[in-house]
């Protein structure tokens, strides 16, 4: 199968392509054109949407810089708002079947063979509501990498930091509050600890919880993302190297990545309001068994679990949405032999 991918710059983006590729690749025989999405005039793309199906008969190179080569090409796939659009006129152009990850935006559903994402409709034809954001991450990829790594897997406990996001908002005190316990509590248990901190968290948070997590003795590896040093880890690495996780739920991609390790996940928010979205994503994870939501005043990581017990992951968390891809391919097959 040959498949044309059109990438935007966003990380979390082209993760959900990457990891909804490894678990086709393991059903198929794929080939991958990766083509890089530029605009020629970026607002263009919020307009393009309203214009509907008129839009469609423009020539694509008014509004993209360059076109990838349609030969021999099966499947369009894209994640992203960006690549929306491109996505639609592209595989439109090309007679072939397409597929976007991610929330339709002003689009019709028509347009895609398929649309995944961990809000789709349910029990709509042409949607797939995954449980998990496909990642990269898998159970047996972060033990793996943690074993590469010359670590013995599933040992410590893991914090991963972020910062304001999705209605989120962290005070000094949040966070001082939350490395102190988690520390604490480590400590306690006889626990060492690995710590990674990412883009949000303030550069004067991170060697704040640098310097308590170094005096505290029981640090034993950490990814620092303002100030790496030379042992700095993989994250599919730290992951895989601890027996629980406690994530900042900031970022919805963070959170599902660390249940897709395998993992039981804390996922920890102030006590405040979070957006609707989050709070509807978070709700949804923790009724599956994959997390509890606790706060940094509250935290028990090692009491703490779901009122239904953990539900851990143990196969590759992508997989739902790369079968879904190819029943969609099927039908629309048997629907226009």
């Amino acid at each position: 199968m040959n498949i044309l991918w059109i990438k935007d710059d966003i990380t979390g983006h082209l993760n959900k392509v990457r990891g909804v590729l490894r678990a086709l690749a393991a059903r198929r025989d794929l080939v991958i054109s990766e083509h890089n999405l530029a605009w020629r005039w970026s607002p263009v793309r919020q307009v393009l949407p309203w214009l509907g199906n008129t839009a469609f008969t423009l020539p694509l190179n008014c509004f993209l810089k360059s076109l990838p080569d349609p030969a021999g090409i099966d499947l369009v796939i894209s994640a992203g708002g960006a690549t929306q659009w491109p996505n639609a006129a592209l595989a439109r152009a090309m007679g072939r079947p397409n597929i976007f990850l991610g929330s339709l935006r002003r689009m019709d559903t028509e347009h895609f063979t398929l649309v995944a994402s961990h809000d789709a409709p349910l029990d709509q034809p042409g949607f797939h509501r995954f449980d998990l954001i496909p990642s990269m991450i898998t159970p047996d990829g972060a033990r793996n990498a943690a074993e590469a790594a010359g670590i013995t897997a599933g040992q410590d406990w893991g914090l991963l930091v972020g910062g304001n996001g999705e209605g989120l908002c962290w005070e000094t005190g949040d966070y001082h509050s939350l490395v102190d316990r988690f520390i604490g509590q480590a400590g306690a248990a006889g626990r060492m600890i690995r710590i990674a901190t990412s883009r949000r968290t303030p550069i004067a948070i991170e060697r704040k919880i640098k310097r308590l997590a170094e005096e505290s003795g029981i640090l034993s590896g950490a990814s620092w993302f303002h100030e790496p040093d030379a042992h700095t880890l993989p994250l599919i690495a730290t992951m895989g190297a601890c027996s629980r996780l406690c994530v900042t739920a900031d970022s919805m991609s963070m959170t599902h990545e660390s249940v897709s390790s395998g993992r039981p996940v804390i996922a920890v928010q102030p006590e405040q309001s979070a957006s609707p979205r989050l709070t509807s994503n978070l709700k949804r994870l923790e009724e599956r068994g994959h997390i509890t939501v606790q706060t940094p005043a509250g935290l028990a990581v090692g009491d703490g679990r779901p009122d239904c017990g953990w539900n851990l992951i143990s196969g590759d968390p992508s997989a739902p949405v790369a079968d879904a891809v190819l029943t969609a391919l099927a039908r629309q097959s048997s629907n226009h032999p």
